[in-house]
């Protein structure tokens, strides 16, 4: 796949871009894995794989990590709807402000409180700097 989308990729790149990648959060159900840990382990290491293997700049977007530091502290049901799948609003903030940090190359603890009450969005917004290393 990598050899069929990388040189359509390559070409419409600006000089000095590079590719965002996404690495998704794990679902609800860890299945087929045994523990959510072992699940989170298996997706960060194929957004490794990944990354590696593009021959072309890109940078991981570290959603999946944001959503474990957040889950670790709320449970769930802050950010995964209740199929188990799907962001809540407060996941799709979270999302929002970490590629806004990612794009613009500027904290995101500096965006104004939209969205969400003050003290849960300023609370994401520092989820997100943090793992971007603001």
């Amino acid at each position: 796949m990598l050899r069929t989308y990388a040189p359509a990729l390559s070409r419409s790149l600006k000089p000095g871009g590079r590719i965002v990648l996404f690495k998704n959060w794990a679902l609800a159900d860890p299945a087929p894995f045994a523990s959510r840990a072992q699940n989170v382990a298996a997706i960060n290491a194929g957004y490794d794989r990944l990354a590696a293997a593009l021959p072309l700049p890109a940078v991981v977007a570290p959603i999946s990590d944001e959503f474990e530091a957040v889950l670790a502290r709320g449970g769930t049901g802050s950010l995964i709807d209740p199929d188990g799948k799907h962001p809540t609003g407060r996941a799709v903030y979270l999302d929002a402000v970490t590629l806004y940090g990612i794009f613009f190359g500027r904290s995101p603890r500096e965006l104004p409180d939209l969205y969400l009450p003050p003290a849960e969005a300023g609370h994401l917004r520092s989820v997100a700097a943090a793992a971007l290393g603001y």
